[in-house]
């Protein structure tokens, strides 16, 4: 082969593998830019419209059988306030128990409140649960809205996406979270993410015959999923009326909205 032949062929080479790259890129470029695309194409799905805040008013149903492990299916009431990006409330009620969990800026609010006697509370939180409740906040927001602007920052890093319908975002403090979705529509269908998480179990026989009370069970590290179901328009916004959240198949808690007000005019006074 001549020289000039020779060169050719090289360059011809060089052009061939990075044709192949480019197409092996899923979405054309590279993962942050596909991770921006996917993203922007969520949000459009979802609405056009700016929402900042949301009213979220149903049921939930969560925990387990204390003897059979089993979960429960006893739904209690269920209001959720979302002012973005500095403000989120729960709040929990049944027949024994107001439970409020959130933040509002750097303040923490959350507070059980006992509606009988001898019902037992908890009155004291960890400096860190103003960060677990961001955090909650982040992953919901973003299965509900494709939103990242929260307290708890969420941004398109540079490692490889998932798959082709699947973002993934990077947090604080090195966390991640990853967004599906559908294939069709765009609309985000789950958020994934690594948690510590206590696994239901039965009472043994043993246990039983002796009446012991075993101990919580130990945390383990698993993939959390939060499936956000049921879309519906409220006001031009897709939302999700129903966000089943498990571990490893096991259901650990059922939120189901009857209302969703879409940019209510909340206020501080809202989150007190």
């Amino acid at each position: 082969m001549t020289p000039r032949a020779l060169i050719l062929s090289l360059v011809a080479s060089i052009a061939v593998g990075s044709a192949v790259v480019a197409r092996g890129a899923p979405g054309g470029g590279a993962p942050q830019a596909q991770g921006r695309r996917l993203l922007r194409d969520a949000r459009n799905a979802i609405t056009t419209r700016k929402v900042r805040a949301l009213v979220l008013k149903g049921t939930v149903v969560s925990g387990f059988n204390g003897v059979t492990g089993a979960p429960s299916e006893t739904p209690i009431s269920l209001e959720i306030r979302i002012l973005l990006p500095r403000g989120y409330l729960r709040i929990e009620q049944d027949s024994a128990i107001l439970r409020r969990s959130g933040f509002f800026g750097t303040t923490l609010l959350n507070q059980w409140k006992p509606l009988v006697p001898n019902a037992q509370v908890s009155t004291s939180f960890s400096a860190e649960q103003i960060n677990i409740e961001q955090r909650a906040c982040a992953q919901l927001v973003l299965g509900m809205l494709a939103e990242t602007a929260t307290a708890f920052p969420l941004e398109v890093g540079q490692d490889p996406q998932p798959s082709e319908h699947s973002v993934r975002l990077d947090g604080p403090g090195g966390s991640t979270v990853i967004m599906d979705l559908d294939e069709t529509s765009h609309l985000p269908l789950r958020v994934r993410f690594e948690s510590a998480v206590r696994f239901p179990r039965a009472i043994t026989a043993e246990e039983k015959r002796a009446g012991v009370v075993p101990p919580p069970p130990k945390p383990e590290n698993a993939e959390v999923v939060l499936a956000f179901q049921n879309r519906r328009l409220v006001d031009g916004v897709a939302l999700a009326s129903e966000v089943v959240r498990t571990a490893r198949d096991i259901r650990f808690e059922r939120m189901r909205f009857d209302s969703i007000v879409v940019n209510p005019a909340l206020s501080p006074d809202d989150f007190k």
